[in-house]
């Protein structure tokens, strides 16, 4: 529902009018972190979804563990279910994963990598394509070259809304 999981949907499904032709799933993850205004985000995210035509499948998954509550965990949490999703909807067919990251992301990687002292070398941000060694699995980042500012221009000119994530909104 972010800005930019909303224009990388928009940007995928106008994509698929070219070959090679390919299967669009979309995945919605509850973290269940910000009560009310996490199920808003999933109700307009359904809401997206509906209105996008020829999507193949809508697959919403919820965090249900109060145990485990910090970035890392949700990280985590949603690697294993993105791997069951692939699993379980997908089966033995090759997938790849698009992902809403964007340079601002790739930005922040580097300066969390900063204040904990990473060595120069380990210096990099967000790679554009990572190929899971244990699943095979095959993660793209197409908005990587993009600001969220971009993003959100691409939205406002073609009237498409989107939510911003207060967890998210920056000081």
């Amino acid at each position: 529902g972010g800005s930019d999981s909303r224009a990388l949907l928009d940007i995928l499904n106008h994509a698929r009018r070219f070959k090679p032709k390919f299967e669009l799933h979309a995945v919605h993850f509850n973290h269940k972190l910000r009560g009310e205004e996490a199920e808003e985000d999933e109700r307009f995210v359904a809401n997206v979804v509906e209105q996008t035509d020829g999507l193949d499948s809508f697959i919403v998954r919820s965090w249900d563990n109060n145990d485990r509550r910090s970035q890392e965990a949700a990280r985590q949490w949603r690697e294993s279910e993105l791997l069951q999703i692939v699993s379980e909807t997908l089966g033995d067919r090759h997938v790849a994963i698009a992902l809403g990251h964007h340079s601002d992301d790739s930005i922040e990687t580097i300066l969390m990598k900063i204040l904990r002292g990473s060595s120069l070398i380990s210096l990099q941000g967000i790679s554009k394509v990572v190929v899971d060694s244990k699943s095979g699995l095959v993660k793209l980042r197409p908005l990587l070259g993009f600001a969220k500012s971009e993003l959100m221009n691409y939205l406002t000119d073609l009237g498409l809304d989107w939510r911003e994530d207060s967890s998210n909104v920056s000081c």
